[in-house]
């Protein structure tokens, strides 16, 4: 944890130039926590005034939507307004059940109505929204015509997510589509290499101002605003990559297998943040998908499994399924720490140091933390363990579970053509500014995950709020009004959400 935590904060340094003073890259999230700093540190003039009607009204409206769906989950006697306890997953999605009059139409499971997703997504690039919501309708279009055409048998006899998740006849692994390859490992690797190959004159200058190929002025120039140097970024790069692969190498793997593991860590971890950095969601995500390469540099699953199959299994999947929950989360919080630095005037350099103390010390607490909790309460006892008492071996690492990962035979020319289609459709948006298709709003919209929690339609409302607001008052009211509202309505939710797990903490402590 520790040595991917310098790696991928090293990784953010390099690219902090590129991502934040040059693309200008939103981050959504961070726009939040920036407007609010800037509204608490503006000076003498009265509340009201700092923070303006148009946030006071987001804060209101945030609150309003949230307190009772807390109040709905906490207590049964409370009145369930939005219906958050019928058929709706805990971030908001909600699945279209067999007995739907929706259910006839294969491709389509679940949608959301959680208005924080919309909120954040107000805050994202018109472009993305739009292929987002576009390409969702495109897949409903392929999945009935695959439907009639006899795959996916049964799939409108499923509820919403048994119909993303389920076997053979789910939208992830069943053909003809295999969508888990196709984009969620596919589109993603695309996205991944055709951004370093155009941007590969920006590595260049940056590799070459390390080892001192450049002249001292223009190195000057281009580390005047970077949080270290580029020479110890790429130090800091190269000797968290050693140990890295020495630590792999150490927990029983081969040179191929570990190899494999870190560039497939690689890879999706950069997908992934960059997809975060545009529009604020997490995609790919929740998918084992790289389970494909390890399988194809390992050949088949052997009996008994081997220690190597059990380790590379297991990380492997794990680190690409979850790349937020600790592995790849200091290259997304690394980069949103920059930009928060960029928009309030904070030195880069104390930001660097602040991210890499924290990311030094946050797996050392974790391991702390949860084991004195472990031993003290108990692991069953602890209400954020539930989902780890399995064994994770037997879900992530034995060879019946991994067998239909990616997905069943054959998938490796789905794979291909997920890479290919992204890479035309990212050459093309760039090569033609009116060429309206890019890869990130596809990817989007046939995630494993994004089709659990069903953020294509909160895209399209957001797609057509942000068109109206640009189109009445254009960017003046979007920056005055549209985001402050935005910002506010994330605020007011968190305020609600805050107090609520302190009330679950009690709970957890002092029974009510």
């Amino acid at each position: 944890m520790l040595s991917y935590a310098i790696f991928f904060i090293s990784l953010a340094t390099i690219f902090r130039r590129r991502w934040i003073d040059v693309e200008k890259v939103p981050f959504p999230q961070t726009m939040v926590s920036v407007d609010l700093v800037k509204k608490t540190t503006s000076g003498s003039k009265p509340l009201r005034e700092r923070f303006g009607l148009p946030f006071l009204v987001g804060v209101l409206l945030g609150v309003a939507v949230q307190f009772p769906i807390f109040m709905a989950i906490t207590f049964p006697w409370f009145p369930d307004i939005y219906g958050w306890r019928t058929n709706t997953c805990g971030m908001g999605s909600s699945w279209i059940t067999a007995g739907s009059a929706l259910a006839g139409i294969a491709g389509l499971g679940m949608y959301n109505k959680n208005p924080v997703f919309l909120a954040i997504f107000y805050m994202a690039p018109l472009a993305v929204l739009f292929n987002t919501w576009f390409w969702y309708l495109v897949f409903v279009v392929l999945m009935q015509a695959a439907f009639i055409g006899g795959y996916y048998t049964g799939i409108t006899d499923l509820d919403g997510c048994g119909r993303v998740w389920c076997g053979i006849t789910g939208y992830r692994v069943g053909p003809p589509f295999k969508w888990d390859v196709f984009t969620t490992a596919g589109v993603s690797t695309g996205i991944v290499i055709v951004y370093l190959a155009l941007n590969w004159k920006y590595i260049a200058e940056t590799f070459n101002a390390a080892i001192g190929k450049l002249s001292g002025e223009r190195t000057a120039e281009l580390e005047k605003n970077e949080p270290t140097t580029y020479r110890n970024a790429y130090a800091m790069l190269f000797a968290s990559s050693i140990v890295i692969l020495l630590a792999w190498l150490g927990s029983g793997l081969g040179i191929a297998p570990a190899m494999t593991v870190f560039l497939s860590y690689f890879v999706v971890l950069f997908a992934k943040t960059r997809v975060y950095s545009l529009i604020g969601y997490v995609a790919p995500a929740g998918s084992w998908f790289y389970y494909g390469p390890i399988k194809l540099v390992m050949g088949a699953a052997p009996d008994p499994p081997t220690t190597e199959w059990a380790v590379a299994m297991g990380f492997g999947g794990y680190g690409v399924s979850e790349g937020t929950k600790g592995i790849g989360m200091p290259f997304i919080s690394s980069l949103s720490s920059f930009q928060m630095a960029s928009q309030t005037g904070t030195s880069n350099k104390s930001m660097f140091k602040v991210v890499l103390v924290v990311g030094i010390l946050a797996p050392l607490m974790a391991i702390l933390g949860t084991t004195w909790g472990i031993y003290a309460y108990g692991f069953t006892k602890l209400p954020s363990m539930s989902g780890y008492w399995s064994s994770y071996f037997d879900a992530r690492a034995a060879p019946d579970a991994v067998a239909p990962r990616p997905a069943h035979e054959p998938w490796v020319p789905n794979f291909l053509a997920g890479i290919a289609f992204s890479a035309l459709l990212s050459i093309l948006h760039t090569r033609f500014v009116w060429f309206p298709f890019e890869p990130i709003g596809f990817l989007l919209a046939t995630d494993g995950h994004a089709l659990i929690e069903g953020i294509w339609n909160m895209c399209l409302i957001a797609w057509v709020i942000k068109m109206i607001t640009l189109r009445v008052g254009g960017s003046k009211l979007y920056e005055q009004t549209g985001i402050p509202v935005c910002t506010g309505f994330v605020l007011g939710t968190v305020i609600v959400a805050f107090l609520g797990g302190l009330m679950l903490l009690l709970r957890f402590f002092v029974p009510f």
